[in-house]
């Protein structure tokens, strides 16, 4: 799925069915583990804000639907960036470490 996803955007072919399986994985990327301990607490805010079932479900809803989107829109930018993200982030790491007393 890897490769047909960066092929697609390699190449500048984006349909509808890679949209969908881009969406499909942020969907994916919600459920790793290091989600869990946000279970309670996504559930204990958004039930504290619904007064109905059926604003829950749409805050539930609207919640993971943003993440998608933002995950997907983060993998697709990665995905055209090559390794922009990499190099960034070298340049980015000094800066960093000024910030903690490091240097």
């Amino acid at each position: 799925m890897n490769d047909m996803i960066q092929t697609a955007l390699m190449s500048g072919e984006i349909s509808i069915t890679i949209m969908g399986l881009i969406f499909v994985a942020g969907l994916l990327t919600s459920l790793t583990p290091c989600i869990y301990p946000m279970i309670p607490i996504t559930v204990s805010v958004i039930g504290s804000h619904a007064k109905t079932s059926k604003q829950s479900c749409y805050l539930s809803f609207s919640y993971v639907f943003g993440l998608a989107v933002v995950y997907a829109g983060l993998g697709m930018l990665a995905g055209k960036s090559g390794q922009v993200f990499g190099s960034v982030a070298l340049i980015l790491l000094p800066c960093h470490l000024s910030r903690c007393f490091v240097w």
